[in-house]
């Protein structure tokens, strides 16, 4: 009964971080659509669709379309904020859920 306490005391403590947070950056857009969607391909489009374009390593083609491997990075690393927390808490538990816990 403890951890269902403490579970619910962590979502609804995300749920007021989530709806307080204002994001600028590509990132911070990412992490916040992520948290209503947990669909990397979801939120790839939604950020493409928003103009929101990554440098390119091709002198020809300066800007890139933002990629499901460039969310998947931005939540494979140490958070660095609450929102950051909870999206990479979602990622991981749906890694877990899909691949089993030794992934």
């Amino acid at each position: 009964m403890a951890k269902f306490k403490e579970r619910l005391e962590w979502l609804e403590r995300m749920k007021i971080v989530y709806e307080n947070f204002k994001p600028n950056t590509w990132e911070e857009w990412a992490l916040k659509l992520y948290v209503e969607s947990a669909e990397l391909a979801t939120v790839a489009k939604q950020l493409n669709e928003m103009g929101f374009r990554l440098p390119s390593a091709i002198k020809a083609k300066p800007e890139r379309k933002i990629t499901t491997n460039d969310i998947s990075n931005l939540l494979k690393v140490d958070p660095k904020s609450e929102i950051h927390e909870c999206a990479i808490t979602f990622f991981e538990k749906k890694i877990k859920t899909y691949w089993g816990e030794k992934y």
